[in-house]
């Protein structure tokens, strides 16, 4: 992985876990500093993700975000595979 994507990913990685927009905004002036080509590519990359989350999100159930759905669909999996097994 070259130093370029690998500094994105870092700056992604960390930028994707502030929810404050003026904080993550702060964070991407520091990180990025006058490397308008870097922050215009993490920026990217968190639209896209945030996005996907958002079509995501849509597809859960009522109250629930998608990344909570996980704890629902990997016990009726397995529980169904019992089923079949039976």
């Amino acid at each position: 992985m070259s130093a370029q994507l690998h500094t994105e990913k870092t700056i992604f990685l960390e930028a994707a876990e502030i929810a404050s927009p003026t904080e993550r905004a702060a964070f991407l002036e520091r990180s990025c500093g006058d490397d308008q080509q870097l922050r215009a590519a993490v920026e990217a990359l968190l639209l896209s993700h945030q996005r996907s989350q958002g079509v995501l999100d849509a597809t859960a159930a009522p109250g629930l975000r998608a990344r909570d759905t996980t704890l629902f669909i990997v016990p009726q999996a397995a529980n169904r595979k019992k089923e079949l097994q039976s």
